[in-house]
């Protein structure tokens, strides 16, 4: 099988590769950076929930890329990512909140920082995603994140069935947030990471370069239906989007025929614990192989 020419490309340094790095991977975006493309003006303040890896990689990416002041750009995040937090006020010129978003306090904690036509971007975990976007429609914010969390300890509630600590659980609550909001509520967008999330932007502006490379013109379409047509207009059937795996395991090489799970042992417990995270199955080995392997996969 030949190599990918995509995956075999080398990739041109710019500018911006030079820009020194900060012990806490942070970007510095001083003199050494080229001037970046300004996509939107906002006007209001932006609250980042969340300083882990998400949120170091997310805020030069808004500092670059979304016209507003850095001071009006708060972190909000725990004390074990303060030392980070702190290292970007004084790089970026950022505001920092040290603390903890609880089910019985969150309001009164962010009610003196966000006020309407706010945003509040969310990339913590253990945070009630429908109660954020429900506060955050109260009073008039944006909200964007990247997955719907239940509050800490929900996906161990005793109280609750296992229905009722599903994923689909918490989609169908925050499907009824959105008919609750309304469409004149301030836009909110959740469950939007990188897979699923960044990935969807890709797709379509792949089918886009489909259409322009085989000569087939089109509209830029506009709803789902639209771009699922456009799809089968250029006899896309199958989509298959793979994520190139660079971690190691200390140094040790995976086996064959292994299974290696690279997600922090806090973040596996909790992704197995919903109700249908896990699953089994059966896959042969070989083309004759009566022998079956168990699999697991969250």
């Amino acid at each position: 099988m030949s190599t990918s020419p995509i995956m075999a490309a080398k990739r041109t340094k710019t500018a911006a590769d030079e820009a020194p790095r900060l012990a806490n991977g942070l970007l510095d975006l001083g003199a050494h950076a080229p001037p970046h493309t300004k996509y939107v003006e906002f006007g209001g303040n932006l609250l980042m929930v969340g300083f882990g890896s998400i949120g170091r990689g997310t805020l030069p990416l808004v500092i670059k890329h979304i016209g507003m002041p850095a001071n009006k750009i708060t972190v909000f995040t725990g004390a074990d990512r303060e030392a980070e937090a702190r290292a970007a006020a004084e790089l970026y010129g950022v505001n920092v909140e040290i603390g903890m978003l609880l089910k019985d306090s969150y309001a009164k904690t962010l009610d003196p920082l966000l006020k309407d036509g706010d945003f509040l971007l969310n990339l913590s975990v253990d945070t009630g995603s429908c109660d954020l976007m429900t506060f955050c429609y109260e009073r008039g914010c944006h909200y964007l994140d990247t997955v719907v969390e239940p509050w800490l300890g929900g996906y161990v509630d005793s109280n609750l069935t296992p229905s009722q600590r599903s994923n689909y659980a918490q989609r169908e609550e925050m499907l009824a947030c959105r008919a609750k909001f309304g469409p004149k509520a301030r836009t909110m967008v959740t469950t939007h990471g990188a897979n699923p999330g960044l990935v969807s932007h890709f797709v379509k502006q792949a089918l886009l370069n489909i259409a322009k490379d085989t000569g087939v013109k089109v509209t830029k379409p506009a709803t789902k239906a639209e771009w699922g047509a456009l799809a089968k207009t250029l006899g896309v059937k199958t989509i298959h989007i793979a994520e190139r795996d660079t971690q190691v395991c200390h140094g040790t090489p995976k086996k064959t025929g292994g299974v290696c799970q690279h997600v922090v042992r806090r973040r596996v417990h909790q992704r197995g614990l919903p109700a249908g995270r896990v699953g089994m199955g059966n896959t042969r080995e070989g083309a004759s192989a009566r022998r079956r392997t168990p699999h697991v996969w969250l």
